[in-house]
């Protein structure tokens, strides 16, 4: 009986020490729960981008590596529990690789390299927001970026407010935490560009000032300002030139200090510009025949000199030169005004003009 006794209890010793301690298990399990994103190892082409939090990282899967352009998702997961927080999938993902890895939070704006993913405070409420990668609908093709905004719940809401501003001008918006600013911008070819600043109003970009630039009719630029005021965007527009890029016949300075400039334009085009003292365009005329108000100019020659005329909404304006004087003349129906002009200041002449030279120009 004793042997017995014996025996059943030698076995019951051998049962307990070949398993493990059930605290035991649970603590491998909480470590493989909760293993960081650095001992995840990726797998084909899929890659970890870690280092831009202390709470998540992200994981990229693109189809073909080798490709430009791909298909593929992007996720964000939580280092806690490796819960995925956000997924986009794409048919057009772009990337960059340092050293064998993606990096987060690259901002080469707005042409140069832009990550996959951006983490940072895009509201400025506190909380950092995510931009991911959602394919190439910004501006000839470049990145476009879904927004999700932080909360305080510890998640993510993607907002279409915000992921607007990453779709419609070019790549990601850029953002100043101290100005509490969003910029954007767009344009067309080499000569079109729009700048625009946005404030966030009640967790929504709203626009403040947009400002437009055109130099397609080069040397002309036109400057166009939208700006908020009192809640409604009010619209200004200036016209310049770049009067070193002008051949000029003839320049002089009227005695309200406004300048006046006679060249051609496109070599066959007659242009006279009147510019305000800040170097604003006052006043310019070339002829557009397809407006009613325009006429050709027309050259004549008198005993005191050159005269050159042309008539714009019923207005004759007629640019006098003399061996004395040089000014001009303004016709506001029947009433003249003579525009007196500062001789010293007068370089080139109107003799410099030929008729025959130019498609808007009558003898």
């Amino acid at each position: 009986m004793f042997k017995c006794c014996l025996f059943i209890i030698s076995l019951l010793a051998i049962i307990v020490s070949c398993n493990p301690k059930k605290s035991e298990t649970a603590e491998f399990q909480e470590v493989s729960a909760n293993e960081s994103e650095e001992n995840i190892e990726p797998s084909p082409n899929t890659f970890i981008i870690k280092g831009f939090s202390d709470e998540y990282y992200g994981k990229l899967y693109v189809e073909d590596q080798n490709e430009v352009f791909t298909p593929g998702w992007i996720a964000i997961y939580r280092k806690s529990d490796n819960k995925e927080l956000i997924k986009v999938e794409s048919e057009e993902l772009a990337f960059s690789l340092h050293e064998g890895e993606v990096k987060a939070n690259i901002q080469e704006l707005p042409y140069g390299e832009q990550s996959i993913i951006i983490y940072d405070d895009f509201n400025f409420d506190g909380i950092k927001d995510f931009a991911i990668m959602d394919g190439q609908e910004s501006c000839y093709h470049g990145p476009s970026f879904a927004i999700y905004l932080g909360n305080k719940k510890n998640d993510f809401d993607h907002d279409g407010e915000f992921s607007r501003l990453a779709h419609e001008y070019c790549g990601m918006f850029n953002y100043d935490p101290e100005e509490k600013m969003i910029s954007v911008m767009t344009k067309s070819g080499c000569c079109w560009h729009q700048f625009s600043q946005f404030a966030v109003e009640n967790n929504i970009p709203v626009e403040i000032l947009t400002t437009i630039i055109d130099n397609f009719n080069p040397p002309y630029e036109i400057e166009t300002t939208k700006e908020r005021k009192n809640g409604k965007m009010v619209e200004s527009t200036t016209k310049s030139i770049d009067v070193t890029e002008i051949d000029t016949l003839l320049t002089f300075t009227l005695e309200n200090n406004k300048e006046v400039f006679v060249f051609p334009l496109n070599s066959s085009i007659l242009n006279y510009v009147l510019l305000k003292e800040d170097g604003a365009i006052d006043f310019d005329y070339f002829y557009d025949v397809k407006d009613e108000n325009h006429q050709p100019f027309k050259l004549e020659t008198t005993s005191q000199g050159k005269n050159l005329t042309f008539v714009n909404r019923n207005i004759t304006y007629k640019i006098y030169e003399s061996k004395n004087d040089i000014g001009i003349e303004v016709d506001m129906n029947g009433k003249i005004y003579d525009l007196k002009g500062k001789l010293p200041t007068k370089q080139g002449s109107l003799s410099k003009i030929k008729a025959s030279e130019f498609e808007n120009v009558n003898p």
